[in-house]
């Protein structure tokens, strides 16, 4: 789009204006269209109901009244003689059917005709027939077909076995003409007779004859049976209501309602043109499309008034800006009207004007600038770092022998005529001019594009932007050629000491200094040493020392921040010394360097040894013997191979001799071998050392020992695929090998058994025996299942292929799985009944708990084609079988499972309202410790109910219920409501408690919740600071954003929050940023075997660690030994709660709580 013209900006300013409202109006219209489809179906379906009803109560008005007709010719004596029937069957049957009738007749069970009266007497054929099935049934209803248009409704009832009962059955049959039911259902709106005009009503039987009723389309060819309507009640059996196509030749959609009657085998069928029904949205749409239409001549109207009156303009205002970019200054733009764009034009040409007059006047100055560089031989230059240009003067380029004008310059190709000699220095005093803020100042030598060389003296200063960093450098450039070749012979002239760069000095036998060359002259201004004076004492003694010994003598001295090894050389026959001095400043500072190095390396954690380019091993550090096992005499001349592992392919020792012999370093990671034989891993550098002239003279390798932190790696990997009680498969990992088998059996008749056992009664066994016997019983119910496993694996089918291996897994909790490949229905449940066998007859636990589980089976496919669908079915299936009676499994069944689960509900329901109408629900409090002091100021508040016998129910027998009915709500309101009141009650007699209550997953985002816990938290006048709301992970995660809203607002009335069974699966850290609470409670999963179990450990310390650093406080749960709660103060946890604290009680003690280590001594 920056790239557009600015009238395809507008017009698409306006496009995307206009768009929404377009999208907006087609949205709208369609779904008023949807609406109203809704509206004229619904109201279709309704004048359905309407006939249907009023049809069926008029037939059993017909019934009602054949049987008060029967009543009557019973009640009368010899009602079948001739002129008896006709007295009785005539008045009776007119007063009661009226005018309508035809026939009246009565037959015995076979469908004979005993009396008749009405339309020429015994009835024909086709009479006979129906009356035959009319006959020895109750009162029903029937119809004839008379010719081709005629139809008899016939209506019939029992007429009891005559005088003395020893008659057969007979029936009362009374013909009416069906051309009444014209009256009771009314014409089409078009006739001006319908109950909605408009609306089509008429009665087809199942045989495709009209029966009442005007269609609003022609009859089809093979009879109204071929109506889409009369086939679904026909074939199926069902209503239809729609729209539908079939109205046939030269008919429009229909709106259609039917109803299907089965006494008579009528379709009842209500219908409208959907043209007229939906007239209103037909002129919506055309009203819309006009105001388009307008809107978007209105657009086009303002989009050419715009392109005329400012878009052509700014394009003659850019196309003269584009003239003087090109250096054309005698460019004008007219004269405009007085708008902005006008005086923008007016301000450009006084700006061309003012452009045109400077231009000039530089032109001139740089005239006058060119003349003095020429005449001082000074040419200037400009380099931009950022862009790399080199600007030179027309000076500098006659300088450095290029034309003036003379463009294409760069950096590097003015760096390129420096002689390779001079290249270095110079480079450096650009960098420190550029880095170090110090002037560039240097001499050098240039080469001439014809081979002639000139010395010149470069000087310039750095720019600096509004951040510091350089992005110029402009300068000068001095032709010296002569100058330095003037001072170069007369150097020529001197002597050779002079040339020297190391002090040279004669000094006579008295000490007197005779001579010192230019190299001296610093270390003669530390010293103190001036011509033709005698030198420093101590320096006398030194050069009398000589004389006497009349041979030379070395020695080193430092003087002002240099070294210097000076060599006195006596010369007795002139009598004086010469002096010979040598700066080893730097060779000692290497050497200063080179010790540093060794020792660091020596003091390295890492292990390093040096090899030749052979790689034949010259150094080792103590690291290297300490982990390898090897000693510096028993690898030093031996090669790397010593630490082999034989397990490395040579293709990879090929690689890394390949790279480093190239010059390049080699990372990676060996398995090598110890001395001893044991493996260890390395992460390993390798980097070639070079000389002076590039060639590779040894290898550094820096390796460090890995193998605890692959070690580790390997048991958090282990942790997050496995459970760490059982050993089993953990959830993830579980379900994640379930979708690989089923990936795999996909396209394949493959199927597959999945089991879920559950321990009947596991949280009876925990809350009762503790957890150390809970935890026991779930390792050998794992051990079980295991062994099950594994002979099914011997037995059954595929048991050769890796792939169909059957695996077992703990889901969480006392639930467990297991996968069976390629087992159908009756090997699952042989399974499932030999685990139940198995597992019934194991000891008791500790001698105590004898343990049942309870097993839902699902099948592959037949139950689901997913992990997920399979688990739910099987989780289904297990809540049927523990509500069969436990100890059972029982194959997923669609039809049984929603009745028994009906009945359960219905149960809970009356339970659970009745104990809320008995407030039978009460808070429970179980301390929490601080752990710095051994104080108990916290409780955590837990839910009881007391059943209709006054016992107390722990919450995992009835929140699940509560949950799903609907009345954790309420369940909720009123323990917390105790609670707050109980806390009320302590703040009054001044202690100062606070207590931590669980919400539940449902009520998370209940803003009715909210507003009821602010007013009670007002009505109690508690301070909200000690109330702590806990939230389970996992709902938390469900919805984060929810999740973090209702926290926010629990917040916001000062309440604190506390996450509840934190760490499980470790994805907590990653939400523990995101979620703004005061709290974690570390799940009990990770507490109650934490003395005994190092990963445990391992994970206690990263959540305190991660909590720390986020300023959180930690809770532990399921505190039962005093060894777990040394290791908990050990890390910093800062709350303990469990039994070894104390148990949950209805009151709370009043007492300071001990330490745990004071309790115990106390006992």
């Amino acid at each position: 789009m920056k790239n557009q013209s600015l009238s395809v900006k507008a017009l698409t300013a306006l496009l995307l204006i206009l768009l929404p409202i377009l999208v907006v109006f087609i949205i709208g219209y369609i779904r008023n269209r949807e609406q109203m489809e809704r509206h004229v179906l619904e109201e279709i379906d309704s004048l359905a109901a309407v006939y249907d009803d009023f049809l069926a109560r008029a037939l059993e008005g017909y019934r009602d009244k054949a049987r008060l007709l029967a009543a009557e010719l019973a009640s009368a004596p010899d009602p079948l003689s001739p002129g008896r029937f006709d007295a009785v069957a005539g008045g009776h049957g007119t007063h009661i059917f009226g005018d309508s009738v035809e026939t009246i007749l009565v037959a015995d069970a076979d469908g004979a005709v005993l009396a008749s009266l009405g339309n020429g007497g015994v009835p024909g054929e086709d009479m006979a027939a129906v009356v035959a099935s009319l006959a020895g049934k109750g009162p029903a209803v029937a119809q004839m077909r008379v010719g081709s248009d005629g139809l008899l409704l016939l209506v019939s009832a029992p007429l009891g076995r005559g005088a003395g009962g020893g008659a057969p059955p007979r029936t009362l049959v009374v013909a009416l003409r069906a051309a009444d039911l014209e009256g009771l259902i009314g014409s089409h709106a078009g006739g001006g007779g319908g109950p909605r005009a408009g609306r089509y009503v008429y009665i087809v039987d199942r045989d495709g004859g009209l029966v009442a009723g005007e269609p609003p389309r022609r009859r089809p060819h093979g009879g109204w049976a071929e109506l889409r309507a009369v086939r679904a009640c026909i074939d199926e059996g069902r209503s239809l209501v729609g729209f539908f196509g079939d109205a046939g030749p030269g008919s429009s959609a229909l709106a259609l309602a039917s109803r299907c009657l089965d006494e008579p085998a009528w379709v009842l069928i209500v219908e409208g043109e959907s043209a007229s029904l939906l007239a209103a949205g037909r002129i919506m749409l055309r009203d819309a499309v006009a105001a388009a239409v307008v809107v978007a001549s209105l657009v086009g109207m303002l989009f050419i008034l715009f392109h005329r009156n400012v878009v052509r303009r700014l394009h003659a205002l850019a196309a003269a800006t584009a003239e003087i970019s090109r250096g054309n200054f005698e460019v004008e733009l007219p004269p405009g009207p007085g708008d902005e764009i006008g005086a923008l034009s007016a301000a450009f040409n006084d700006m061309a004007a003012a452009i045109r007059r400077s231009t000039e006047a530089l032109r001139e100055s740089e005239a006058r600038l060119r003349n003095a560089q020429r005449i001082a031989g000074l040419g200037t230059w400009e380099w931009h770092i950022d862009s790399g240009e080199f600007v030179c003067s027309d000076e500098s380029r006659r300088i450095c022998g290029c034309s003036p004008g003379e463009g294409g310059s760069t950096y590097e190709k003015c760096l390129e005529m420096i002689r390779p000699c001079d290249r270095v220095r110079f480079e450096k005093a650009v960098e420190r001019a550029r880095f170090a803020g110090e002037p560039l100042d240097v001499e050098v030598h240039i080469d001439l594009p014809g081979g002639a060389m000139r010395y010149v003296h470069i000087e310039g200063e750095v720019t600096r932007d509004a951040a510091g960093r350089p992005v110029k450098v402009s300068g000068t450039i001095h032709d010296i050629t002569e100058h330095v070749e003037a001072q170069e012979k007369i150097r020529t002239l001197a002597s050779i000491p002079e040339e020297s760069p190391s002090p040279v000095l004669r000094v006579d036998k008295d000490g007197v200094l005779l001579y010192a060359n230019a190299a001296s002259r610093l270390f003669m201004e530390e010293e103190g040493f001036e011509l033709g004076r005698p030198v420093p004492q101590g320096w006398r003694e030194r050069f009398r020392e000589v004389f006497e010994a009349m041979e030379s003598r070395e020695f080193e001295v430092s003087s002002g921040g240099r070294t210097y090894s000076f060599t006195l050389s006596p010369v007795p026959e002139a009598g004086y010394i010469n002096v010979y001095g040598l700066d080893i400043t730097e060779r000692r500072r290497v050497e200063a360097e080179l010790r540093k190095l060794s020792t660091v390396i020596d003091k390295s954690i890492n292990i390093v040894f040096i090899t030749d380019r052979d790689g034949i091993i010259e150094y080792v550090n103590p690291v290297f013997e300490t982990v390898t096992g090897f000693s510096r005499r028993e690898a030093v001349g031996r090669t790397p191979r010593i630490l082999s592992s034989s397990e490395t392919p040579e293709v990879f020792y090929r690689d890394l001799w390949k790279t480093i012999k190239s010059g390049r370093t080699w990372r990676g990671i060996f398995k090598n071998r110890k001395k001893s034989g044991e493996p260890y891993w390395a992460n390993g550098i390798i980097t070639p050392i070079m000389d002076d002239n590039g060639e590779i003279t040894h290898f550094l390798a820096v390796q460090e020992d890995i193998t605890d932190k692959l070690r580790t790696e390997e048991k958090i990997r282990s942790l997050a695929s496995y459970d760490s009680l059982t050993g089993l498969l953990n959830r993830r990992k579980f379900v994640g090998e379930m979708d690989r088998w089923i990936a795999s059996a996909k396209g394949r008749s493959s199927t597959a058994a999945l089991l879920v056992a559950g321990l009947d009664e596991f949280r009876f066994i925990n809350d009762t025996y503790g957890h150390a016997v809970g935890d026991d019983l779930l390792k050998r119910v794992a051990m079980q299942l295991r062994v099950e496993t594994f002979s099914h694996l011997v037995d059954g089918a595929g048991a050769d292929e890796e792939a169909n291996r059957p695996f077992v897994g703990r889901l969480g909790g006392d639930e467990f799985a297991v996968f069976v490949p390629l087992a159908d229905a009756e090997a699952g449940l042989l399974v499932a009944e030999e685990i139940c066998r198995k597992i019934e007859s194991m000891p008791p636990v500790q001698g105590l708990v004898v343990a049942t589980v309870s097993i839902g089976v699902s099948l592959y496919p037949g139950h689901g084609e997913s992990s997920k669908e399979l688990l739910k079915r099987a989780g289904a299936a297990l809540y049927r079988a523990k509500e069969l009676g436990r100890n059972r499994a029982h194959l997923y069944r669609s039809d049984d499972r929603y009745l028994e689960e009906v009945q359960s509900r219905f149960t809970w329901k009356r339970r659970l309202q009745k104990a809320l109408e008995e407030d039978s629900f009460e808070p429970w409090f179980q301390p929490i410790l601080t752990v710095s002091d051994g104080s108990v100021n916290h409780y955590e508040v837990l839910a009881r109910m007391r059943d209709e016998h006054g016992k107390v129910m722990l919450p995992g027998l009835f929140i699940n219920m509560a949950e799903r009915l609907g009345y954790i709500g309420a369940v909720d309101k009123a323990v917390k409501e105790k609670a707050l009141n109980v806390l009320a009650e302590f703040r009054r007699r001044g202690r100062n408690l606070s207590f931590a209550m669980n919400l539940s997953g449902k009520v998370i985002g209940d803003e009715k919740l909210l507003d009821y816990l602010k007013r009670k938290i007002d009505e109690t006048d508690v301070d909200s600071s000690s109330i702590v709301f806990e939230i389970t992970e996992t709902e938390a995660l469900k919805d984060m954003d929810k999740a973090i809203r209702f926290i926010k607002a629990l917040k916001s009335m000062g309440c604190l929050i506390a996450l509840d069974d934190f760490g499980v699966g470790f994805t907590s850290f990653f939400y523990l940023k995101e979620l703004p609470v005061d709290f974690i409670k570390i799940d009990g999963s990770f507490i109650k075997r934490l003395d005994e179990n190092p990963e445990d450990q391992l994970f206690v310390k990263a959540i305190v660690d991660v909590a720390r650093g986020l300023h959180i406080k930690t809770v532990a749960e399921f505190v039962e030994k005093e060894a777990t709660f040394e290791l908990l103060r050990t890390y910093g946890v800062d709350y303990a709660q469990g039994y070894l604290i104390g148990r949950p009680a209805p009151h709370i003690e009043h007492s300071p709580f001990p330490r745990p280590a004071e309790r115990a001594n106390s006992d």
